[in-house]
């Protein structure tokens, strides 16, 4: 089984945050500016190649894409776990 939050944890730190500091798997990226609106087109564009995704226009929330947590739960709905 994937652990879809520590994967995606670590593409955030990776990309977003220079490979440096940490974030909680409950932390805002959209409030605490972690992620902007090109960062999560950029997040967005990783999921659907790495985890082969396929989003239904209603599916593109920001709410979807705030949290890893969230992320996470998404993934885990159209993928499985």
């Amino acid at each position: 089984m994937r652990d879809y939050k520590k994967e995606v944890c670590n593409y955030v730190i990776s990309n977003f945050l220079s490979g440096e500091g940490e974030i909680g798997y409950e932390d805002s990226l959209i409030k605490d500016g972690v992620i902007d609106s090109i960062d999560i087109m950029k997040l967005v564009t990783f999921l659907i190649k790495e985890y082969n995704l396929t989003l239904e226009n209603e599916e593109y929330s920001l709410d979807n894409f705030d949290t890893i947590e969230k992320i996470s739960l998404l993934l885990e709905r159209k993928i499985g776990a």
